[in-house]
């Protein structure tokens, strides 16, 4: 390894080439971040030079390794290891600034700086040989478009005029043009040729140079993992070719047919789950991974368990376990086509779908192992199959109320299992696994148990807007006959994503439906059912929606076309206890839609075997964690945003809730009073990261002890 200081002009004088590989990432400086401060860095030492005070500006390193292919009368030729965006910067810059003096009569120093980008006509064979630098495929055709031309290029007429090489350097010749015309005739020339210096011995550059023999990979890794936010799959790329060169593969064509397909707008995608957001194929490679390896994966650990995956597990070649990925990575890519796309959806798709919408994209791991799986091991049928037994537990398990959290840790187990004990049937598999599971946490609801919840529970305020449009939208496919021997009485599935839930007796009904000889309690009680709710295409403005039953009747007519609203049309009257005998009428619906097999509806109220020591008294943080409806680390915050709120706490090891700056406490009502100096039901006032009290979970818990009481 050399380390050299040097400016532009002695590094870029020479004739020779710098290849940046195809597994490098493309170009992606930007105009805010880069391109301007560039520009304010090459006036100012512009300014220096006119001044008689010039200091070198220090631009960052560069990384190049011999090829070990040059030879005697052939251009040297270079890989560019690390800094490639900094370098194409560069030859943007002068052949932009060229093309901008040139065009005002400065030949001189437009020559100059040409000889920067462009190779002597004598060592040029080929096209790839008139630049010094030759880009990847993505970038390839934008930069070559750009330095082309012999006359300053019509940026907008180009055909990459939107790619960010053409709008770079479109940015620099343009601000070099207006440099040149706000400058006075007399002045012009020293004007231009500082600006010419300016970049060519005004900017330096720390270069590195690596023998041919020597690890690039360490270098890059250590560059730019631990320091500059790469995205973990440009690390992946970069380990993957550099082994692909080891093993004497084809890396252009490699990169063609598996690799370029991953660098599309689709895959590029910025996701979110909960507060996490990750680029799509970040996402893609965690759930590969993980459906490979049968571990968790944490997104921050993506690279490191690839690269060990591949050194350490895989028995096959680089290029194989790169073509296993891709067609993973192709069943992805068309699953979510289909999702996002207007026509209905049927099996694996409907299924992925639902988990998506519901916020629960964690089941990637397991669809993509069903599916790759799917010939010869597994019928697509019978991979349906295994989704809808994982759609029922999760659904059924949902509106009991229990935690979407505990689902995350289902996911490696579940594969495992699948992956071991699978031998003719996978749904039977996957049907004998969630029948198995007794914890608190992870327990398959009975049907009975799914229709006291529903029953009961105000899934209005218990639901997320997104979970509880899924149920309503796969209630309305049963009411149009999409079920297994059900006749079908409309051509098409409910619409999804855009259903908008609506009150039948509204929330706001004080004005419009008096209370007779209810209570309000028993009034509110009922608000927030199930059998109190429906779907519209759009919801019905205010006068409407709060208006007494038979305006509301008639607007329900009117969005007959979806058939929970035609149903509810035919009511004369609408009160409490049609609300009731609607919610088990859509409870039936619901256990047609998602039923669960004999051996789990056997057990009474399926109510989960919790540790003997546990107490049916009240029930502490101790206790919660101990059933899994907490975590040790879980961080609580307040229930409100408003007066003296106090910032968040946590459950530590030894069930003590605790700050950030280490005090502790031993009650929620103990951190609460301290933390205000006001007296609160801590249990109340502390909320979980998915919005439920402490109070809320002791009384789930609770209520699971008094039903397995003897």
């Amino acid at each position: 390894m050399r380390t050299d200081l040097k400016t532009v002009h002695e590094f870029l004088n020479l004739d020779q080439r710098f290849l940046i590989p195809l597994f490098q990432r493309g170009y992606a400086w930007s105009l805010e971040d880069q391109w301007e401060l560039l520009w304010d860095d090459v006036l100012l030492l512009q300014s220096q030079l006119l001044n008689g005070s010039f200091k070198p500006h220090f631009l960052g390193a560069l990384v190049i390794q011999d090829t070990g292919s040059n030879s005697p009368g052939s251009l040297p030729t270079w890989e560019v290891v690390d800094g490639q965006q900094r370098l194409m910067t560069l030859q943007i810059l002068a052949d932009a600034v060229s093309h901008a003096i040139r065009s005002s009569g400065f030949e001189k120093p437009a020559r100059r700086l040409r000889k920067l980008t462009e190779n002597d006509p004598d060592y040029r064979d080929s096209v790839g040989e008139i630049y010094k630098l030759w880009p990847t495929n993505k970038d390839r055709q934008a930069y070559l478009e750009v330095m082309a031309h012999n006359e300053p290029p019509d940026h907008s007429a180009l055909k990459t005029h939107a790619h960010r090489v053409t709008r770079a350097h479109r940015y620099f010749f343009q601000a070099a043009q207006s440099l040149v015309a706000e400058t006075g005739d007399a002045e012009s020339e020293l004007a231009v040729d500082a600006l010419a210096t300016a970049i060519a011995t005004g900017l330096q550059l720390v270069t590195i140079t690596l023998d041919s023999g020597e690890n690039a990979q360490e270098i890059f890794e250590t560059l730019n993992a631990r320091m500059t936010p790469l995205q973990p799959t440009d690390l992946i790329k970069n380990f993957l070719f550099q082994k692909l060169n080891q093993e004497g593969e084809n890396s252009d064509a490699v990169y063609l047919e598996h690799w370029q397909p991953l660098e599309s707008a689709f895959w590029e995608t910025v996701l979110s789950q909960g507060r996490i957001q990750r680029q799509r194929l970040t996402a893609f490679f965690v759930y590969w991974l993980e459906m490979m390896t049968l571990e968790d994966v944490p997104t921050g650990q993506v690279f490191r368990r690839f690269k060990r995956f591949i050194e350490q597990e895989w028995t096959g070649t680089t290029l194989e376990a790169l073509i296993s990925l891709r067609e993973s990575a192709a069943q992805f890519e068309e699953i979510t086509a289909e999702i996002e796309s207007d026509k209905s959806l049927e099996g694996v798709a409907l299924s992925i779908y639902r988990f998506l919408a519901m916020d629960l994209s964690i089941f990637w791991p397991v669809v993509l192992w069903l599916v790759r799986k799917t010939s010869p091991s597994i019928s697509r049928s019978d991979a349906e199959a295994a989704l809808r037994h994982l759609e029922s537990w999760v659904v059924r398990r949902l509106v009991i109320g229990e935690r979407a959290q505990a689902y995350a840790k289902s996911v490696v187990p579940m594969l495992k299992y699948l992956a071991t004990s699978f031998e003719n049937s996978v749904a039977e598999s996957m049907m004998s696994y969630l029948s198995s599971q007794t914890a608190v946490t992870s327990y398959w609801p009975s049907d009975e148990r799914v229709i006291h919840a529903l029953a009961t529970t105000p899934v209005y305020r218990t639901l997320t807007r997104a979970r509880l449009r899924v149920i309503l939208e796969a209630i309305e496919d049963e009411a149009r006959g999409f079920v297994s021997n059900h006749a079908r009485k409309a051509h098409s599935r409910a619409p999804r994503n855009v259903l908008q839930i609506e009150h039948v007796l509204p929330r706001e009904w004080e004005a419009n439906w008096p209370l007779g000889e209810l209570s309000e309690a028993d009034r509110e009680a009922h608000v927030d059912l199930i059998g109190n709710l429906t779907i519209l295409e759009r919801k019905f403005n205010s006068s409407v929606s709060n208006s007494a039953w038979l305006v509301k009747k008639d607007a329900f007519n009117d969005h007959a076309i979806q058939l929970l609203n035609s149903e509810l049309a035919t009511f004369d009257v609408w009160d409490e206890m049609q609300i009731s005998n609607r919610s088990a009428t859509l409870a039936s619906r619901f256990l047609r839609l998602w039923p669960a097999p004999p051996s789990v509806n056997s057990i009474l109220l399926n109510a989960p075997k919790v540790a003997s020591s546990l107490s049916r008294q009240t029930v502490s943080l101790r206790e919660l964690v101990d059933a899994d409806f907490l975590q040790v680390g879980e961080k609580l915050t307040w229930y409100s945003s408003a007066g003296n709120k106090p910032g968040p706490i946590f459950v530590n090891r030894d069930f003590f809730l605790a700050t950030g700056d280490g005090q502790q406490f031993r009650t929620p009502s103990e951190a609460a009073n301290k933390l205000t100096g006001s007296s609160y039901n801590g249990w109340k006032t502390w909320l979980t990261g998915d919005g439920v009290s402490l109070w809320e979970l002791r009384g789930e818990l609770e209520s699971l002890l008094e039903e397995q009481a003897p």
